[in-house]
């Protein structure tokens, strides 16, 4: 890492401010050649100070009047030297700086490549340089709230606690096959194994913290089906506090699916209103065939499926044909719609214990709806966001490389169990350390590295 890297680092658009970094070893002698001064108590780049002045080009014309600060590695981010500038924010100003920047001899970062020298330079492991991004792009408080955990440290302090036991339990066991001709009689087999299960506990523990985190990161699908003109799209306009699908008398006005993100009291839901079903005897047309046959895809992904009919007509021996096949594998919640129309209906909340929570809406009017979306809630997840303070939440890659460790303990307390010897334990235990030190960057092949860092924006 000897070259010096420089990009904008806030968002496109215009706004007041725009940063600009630097890192790398000419950080500052470019900041010198492009920074005069506004004042005469100018202290030569005093570090972690803000200073006033100009950037000028290569003429020494006036360019921006911004703010610089200079920020000595290694006690900076990226552990290296580091300049800041605060320019003024329109987008033409900023590429007009980065521009001299890059003459001056630096290049343009990659995606990443500020944290990812971090990362390099021990300022932080790979889970917490992950965590950065998922910081960035929480969508919801919730995943918020899991990200700045990660940050902080959480997992890494797990990871770390697990893979230093298991070193224990290896060194244990190599010394027991290098210096002993009697193996078993070197080492404790009943506190070795006691040791390996629990630390496979800590491991499950973090497989369930990870996939129940998953919803608040990536969010739940939440389909609303039904047969045609029940007032599906209606429930999806009434939820969106907009005109987002077209509402008319007319069956089978939706043909394809229509996909809305909302935040649900910290969940995010991905929330899709879809062409409606008909009935064996009404033949629909070729193109809402196929709307059909997607409602159908996407119902066999759902999280949660609301399945709505019309309390005017009740529901059809097709309807609870649909329900029994949706509810199989998911929470399927009955919406009754148009309530509106039927005045005398008693439209409390209702429960089915055969086939689910039950609701009466009217989605035209809003009734009820707000019942509705609680009941989602409760479906999709028993605990409120505000629970999640302190949860660990490993990501798909340190999932998948938390189960690889899971797998060579689970055969570590196989083979033990059937008497194999123990350089054959000893290999189970040697992988789970080696995916557990992937997880964390110890062990970090530059391919990996590059997927991770190339998902970041540029600047960070």
């Amino acid at each position: 890492m000897t070259d010096t890297i420089a990009a904008i680092a806030t968002p496109p658009g215009t706004g007041a401010i725009g940063i600009i970094r630097l890192t790398g070893p000419k950080s500052r002698t470019i900041a010198e050649r492009i920074f005069t001064s506004s004042s005469p108590c100018f202290d030569d780049f005093r570090p972690r100070f803000l200073h006033h002045g100009i950037v000028t080009d290569e003429s020494g014309s006036f360019l921006d009047d911004v703010l610089i600060a200079h920020l000595p590695g290694p006690a900076s981010f990226s552990g290296e030297d580091m300049i800041e500038i605060f320019a003024h924010g329109g987008q033409t100003v900023l590429q007009t700086l980065l521009e001299r920047i890059l003459a001056c001899g630096a290049r343009l970062a990659d995606p990443g490549e500020f944290t990812k020298r971090a990362f390099l330079n021990g300022k932080m492991d790979l889970t917490q340089a992950e965590a950065i991004a998922e910081l960035i792009s929480a969508p919801t408080k919730a995943a918020l709230i899991l990200a700045s955990a990660k940050r902080a440290g959480a997992l890494k302090d797990v990871g770390e606690r697990l893979r230093r036991r298991l070193e224990t339990v290896l060194a244990h066991l190599f010394l027991a096959i290098d210096f002993t001709d009697d193996e078993a009689e070197c080492i404790d087999m009943t506190a070795t194994k006691t040791e390996v299960q629990s630390c496979l506990e800590m491991i499950e523990a973090l497989e369930r913290s990870g996939r129940r985190a998953y919803k608040f990161r990536e969010g739940c699908l939440v389909v609303i089906a039904g047969q045609v003109n029940v007032g599906k799209s209606s429930l999806m306009n009434s939820i969106l506090g907009r005109q987002r699908a077209i509402v008319t008398d007319f069956p089978g006005t939706t043909r394809d699916y229509i996909e809305e993100t909302i935040d649900l009291e910290g969940i995010p839901v991905r929330l899709v209103d879809t062409a409606g079903f008909r009935s064996a005897s009404d033949k629909a047309d070729p193109v809402e065939e196929f709307g059909i046959h997607r409602t159908q895809e996407l119902v066999s992904e759902a999280d949660t499926v609301v399945f709505m009919y019309d309390v005017h007509q009740g529901m059809t021996e097709e309807d609870w044909g649909l329900i029994e096949s949706f509810s199989q594998s998911r929470p399927c919640i009955l919406a009754g719609n148009k309530i509106d129309l039927m005045p005398d209906l008693d439209d409390t909340t209702l429960r089915d214990r055969d086939r689910g929570p039950h609701i009466l809406i009217s989605a035209k009017f809003g009734r009820n709806v707000d019942t509705l979306l609680d009941v989602i809630r409760r479906e999709l997840d028993s605990e409120k966001s505000e629970t999640l303070q302190g949860t660990i939440a490993p990501n798909a890659r340190q999932l998948v490389l938390l189960g690889q460790a899971r797998i060579g303990l689970d055969h570590f307390l196989i083979d033990l169990r059937v008497g194999q010897p123990l350089d054959i334990l000893a290999g189970h235990v040697q992988n789970a350390v080696g995916h557990l030190s992937e997880i964390t960057g110890r062990i970090a092949p530059d391919d990996v590295l590059h997927r991770i860092f190339a998902d970041f924006c540029i600047g960070k």
